[in-house]
């Protein structure tokens, strides 16, 4: 998982594990009393790129820019590089939480969710 800081990409540090994003549409419902087969009949609606969560094995003077994003309102433009290292996710996006955990004898962890606005593309990978 990377973010766009200026003219480069920057990998945040230690992800363990990525989940989502869940891009979603809503749905028009546009059942009429003709409808075939009294089925219920649907149109697509407006989309939304969803939310990404990633887990990460919390520094926190590493993971600083994250809050710093967190507390500016700042949109950065970020990409997933998928394992195959071939596929990469790209999207807008701004951090909506940054949740630390810590417990006796566990290391410290946290997790990070973004809000994802506008589209996602997926392209090729080039490091």
């Amino acid at each position: 998982m990377q973010y766009e800081d200026g003219a480069s990409y920057v990998s945040v540090a230690e992800v363990t594990r990525i989940t989502g994003p869940n891009p979603s549409k809503e749905q028009i419902d546009v059942t009429h009393l003709e409808s075939s087969g009294a089925y219920r009949e649907y149109i697509d609606s407006f989309k939304d790129g969803g939310e990404l969560s990633a887990e990460v094995n919390f520094i926190p003077a590493t993971h600083q820019d994250i809050l710093d994003d967190f507390n500016n309102d700042t949109q950065r433009n970020w990409r997933i590089v998928w394992p195959d290292l071939q596929t990469q996710w790209s999207f807008a996006a701004t951090v909506r939480s940054i949740s630390p955990s810590a417990s006796v004898g566990e290391k410290l962890s946290a997790t990070i969710t973004l809000k994802v606005s506008g589209a996602i593309t997926q392209g090729t990978y080039t490091p």
